[in-house]
C-alpha cells in the first residue's frame, strides 16, 4: 500500500469513541436489532398493513370463513411478524400461534406465508384464485 493510500484510509476508532457510540441510542429509536426493527415497523406500519382496505379484509374473512382469531393471525402474517411476536402481542403461547398458522394453511390450501398472503389478497379484492 502506498503512503497516499494509507493517508486516505479512515483513522481507526479509539476505544473511547467505540464505547461512546455503542452507548448512544439512535435519535429515531431505530437500530439494527430485531426488536428495534419490530418497534419501528409497528410504529409506522408495515407494507402488509396497507395492502387491503378494511372492507377488503371483511370480504376476505367472510369468503374464507375465517374466525376472529384466524383473522388476527392472518393480519399479523401480513405485517411480517414472527410467531413469537404474534404470541406476545395476543397474549397466547407461541405453540398456540403455530397451531393457528398450520390450521390456516390447511384451511386456505396453502403451504407458506407468501401463499397465504396471496390467497387473502385475491379473495379480499374479489379475484379468488384456484384452491
Amino acid at each position: 500500500m502506498t503512503s497516499r493510500q494509507l493517508s486516505e484510509r479512515p483513522a481507526p476508532l479509539s476505544a473511547e469513541s467505540t464505547s461512546r457510540a455503542s452507548r448512544q441510542a439512535p435519535e429515531d429509536g431505530g437500530g439494527n436489532s430485531p426488536a428495534a426493527s419490530h418497534r419501528s415497523q409497528s410504529e409506522r406500519g408495515s407494507p402488509g398493513h396497507q395492502l387491503l382496505r378494511a372492507e377488503e379484509w371483511r370480504h376476505a374473512a367472510r369468503a374464507l370463513h375465517l374466525s376472529g382469531r384466524e383473522l388476527e393471525i392472518a393480519r399479523a402474517i401480513f405485517e411480517d411478524r414472527t410467531e413469537s411476536v404474534i404470541a406476545k402481542d395476543l397474549g397466547i403461547s407461541p405453540h398456540t400461534v403455530h397451531t393457528h398458522v398450520e390450521r390456516l394453511y390447511r384451511k386456505l390450501a396453502v403451504a407458506s406465508r407468501t401463499q397465504l398472503v396471496l390467497r387473502v389478497i385475491q379473495t379480499g379484492i374479489g379475484r379468488d384464485g384456484p384452491r
